[in-house]
């Protein structure tokens, strides 16, 4: 293995624990802190809310351990990080602190693409080709 090849892959799953740890700690707290449920309130979003963020966060946290679905949880906790960020500024509050969790993502996501899942081409069953 080149060593191009190694450093992507040390910096990729090194990422992918780091992001997958903190997105699922965060996820988690939303269910226990009772201070989430207060600040989704005060930013107006509905009763609850915070529970299905944090359910997202978990998800997209536990998703990025599964290699060939790091880019596709990375991707998914990135437009959470957005609806974070225009949160933030919508309410008048510093928005950046969202920002360097964002960037990871994208990198993680960057790193991870070449590992993708892709789909198999639809391989034709007997009954598609006598239909044709």
């Amino acid at each position: 293995m080149a060593a191009g090849q190694r450093i992507r892959r040390v910096v990729g799953w090194l990422l992918q624990l780091l992001m997958a740890a903190a997105f699922v700690s965060i996820g988690l707290g939303k269910f226990g802190d009772p201070s989430w449920e207060r600040a989704f309130a005060r930013w107006g979003y509905p009763p609850g809310s915070h529970l299905v963020v944090g359910a997202l966060e978990c998800l997209g946290g536990v998703l990025m351990l599964v290699p060939r679905l790091t880019s596709y949880a990375a991707l998914f906790v990135a437009m959470i990080m957005v609806g974070a960020i225009a949160t933030h500024a919508h309410a008048g509050q510093p928005w950046t602190r969202p920002v360097p969790h964002l960037c990871v993502l994208l990198l993680l996501a960057a790193v991870r693409w070449r590992d993708r899942w892709r789909p198999s081409p639809a391989t034709p069953t007997p009954g598609d080709v006598a239909a044709s």
